[in-house]
């Protein structure tokens, strides 16, 4: 549903005071500025797509947290309000969700990633979750593009932004076999932060051979696993 006004919020009545509040999702909109407020804590945004624009606050939210900058297109789950403010009435999104936007697939499901990691490795696992060269070259040369050759995302975040970046689809479970590969053979090194993945490539030729995983042995022999 696309928002022209005031006047559409009408349409979503009743509302409130018992009613469950309308969820509504945007696309590709992009970050045309964002600052923080409430000491901090949350963050206020400019979305625009074309001639549309809205301001929208997402509370509970840093830019770091949320994983956005100026310039990101992504896709927005709100529920719309009327903001008043000195005597002037508006539409205001009031943020639940933001995500990068990407036209190819990005699947969120980790279930093979994660029986990967707690088992064994049946042919079937294996077929799902093999990296192809292709795959592993695009996640290294977005990952190799980052300022400063680190990255601080959220796993789901980080997998749609490469899948934007590059117009290939890609799983989570996918991304995250990825990175264990890269980890496993020196090239970068990971670390948990709540329910953000920190990225850091290690200095060197960047040169290693990933036949030699652990991860990626168990993917390519999986009757020995």
């Amino acid at each position: 549903m696309t928002i022209s006004g005031i006047d559409a919020l009408s349409a979503l009545e009743p509302c409130g005071n018992g009613c469950p509040k309308p969820v509504l999702m945007l696309k590709n909109f992009t970050v045309e500025r964002l600052s923080i407020v409430g000491n901090g804590r949350h963050t206020r945004l400019r979305l625009r797509s074309g001639r549309f624009s809205f301001s929208a606050i997402f509370f509970s939210a840093t830019p770091e947290s949320a994983s956005i900058q100026p310039g990101d297109l992504v896709d927005v789950a709100f529920n719309p309000q009327i903001n008043e403010f000195r005597g002037e009435r508006s539409v205001q999104l009031n943020l639940l969700d933001i995500r990068p936007s990407c036209a190819a697939e990005c699947s969120p499901d980790v279930g093979p990633y994660r029986s990967l990691r707690s088992g064994p490795v049946t042919a079937e696992l294996a077929a799902s979750l093999l990296p192809r060269r292709e795959e592993l070259a695009m996640v290294w040369r977005y990952l190799s593009a980052a300022p400063g050759d680190s990255v601080t995302e959220s796993p789901l975040c980080l997998c749609r932004k490469i899948v934007r970046w590059t117009g290939k689809p890609m799983s989570l479970g996918q991304l995250l076999t990825c990175l264990d590969i890269f980890s496993d053979v020196g090239l970068l090194q990971m670390q948990r932060l709540h329910n953000l993945i920190s990225i850091t490539l290690t200095p060197g030729p960047q040169k290693a051979d990933l036949n030699t995983s652990r991860t990626m042995q168990r993917l390519l022999n999986p009757k020995e696993s």
